[in-house]
C-alpha cells in the first residue's frame, strides 16, 4: 500500500485551534450566566414600569389592572416601549443642551494679524477694542442665522449674515483670517 504524504500542521495553526477551543469553554461556562443577568434586568425593568403605571392609573386604566397571561408579553412590549420614550426624551434634552453649548471661539493665527485686522476693519465698524472686533466676530461665527459655505478658492469656511452684510473668513485650521462689513450678498456669493 501507498502512504499519502500528510501535510504537517503549522505551529499557528494549531496554537489558533486551541485558542478557539479555549475560547468556546469560556464561552460555553459563561453563557448561562449571562442569560440570567440579563432575564434579572428584564424583570428589574418590567417591576420598575409596573410601579410606574401603578402609581399613574386613571380611571380608565383601573379596569385594566388584571393582567392575564397572554397580557404578560403586551406589558413588557409597553414597558420596553415606554422605557425608549424616556430614553429618546434625555438623549432629545442632552442633545439640546450640547448645541446651547457647542459654541466656538477663533483667534487670529497671531497677535500682530489681530492687530492689524482691527485697525483695518474694526475701528470702521465702530469697535472701540480688539477684544470686542473678536468678540463680534466669533458672534457672527456662532449666529444660526449666518450663511456658511466653503471659499471656492482655499476651502476655507465663510460665514456671512445679510441682515448686517457682516462677513468672517475661518482657515481650514482653525484660525479667523479676517471679519469686516462688505458690499453685500453678491459679494458673499462670488467668494
Amino acid at each position: 500500500m501507498r502512504r499519502r504524504n500528510r501535510r504537517k500542521m503549522s505551529k499557528t495553526y494549531s496554537t489558533g485551534m486551541i485558542v478557539l477551543l479555549f475560547i468556546c469553554i469560556m464561552y460555553m461556562g459563561f453563557y448561562p450566566t449571562l442569560q440570567e443577568k440579563v432575564s434579572e434586568q428584564e424583570e428589574t425593568v418590567v417591576d420598575e414600569y409596573s410601579d410606574d403605571l401603578d402609581g399613574e392609573e386613571t380611571e380608565s386604566d383601573s379596569s385594566n389592572t388584571d393582567i392575564s397571561l397572554s397580557g404578560d408579553n403586551e406589558a413588557v412590549a409597553q414597558a420596553i416601549q415606554a422605557i425608549e420614550e424616556k430614553e429618546k426624551e434625555a438623549a432629545e434634552e442632552v442633545s439640546a443642551d450640547e448645541n446651547a453649548t457647542q459654541e466656538v471661539h477663533y483667534e487670529f493665527r497671531t497677535k500682530s494679524k489681530f492687530e492689524d485686522h482691527f485697525k483695518k476693519h474694526g475701528e470702521e465698524m465702530g469697535f472701540s477694542t480688539p477684544e470686542e472686533y473678536l468678540e463680534a466676530a466669533n458672534a457672527l461665527i456662532n449666529n444660526p442665522d449666518a450663511l456658511q459655505k466653503l471659499e471656492a478658492e482655499d476651502n476655507d469656511k465663510i460665514y456671512y449674515l445679510e441682515s448686517t452684510n457682516e462677513i468672517a473668513f475661518v482657515s481650514q485650521d482653525g484660525y479667523l483670517r479676517t471679519y469686516f462689513i462688505c458690499s453685500g450678498k453678491a459679494y458673499y456669493d462670488r467668494q
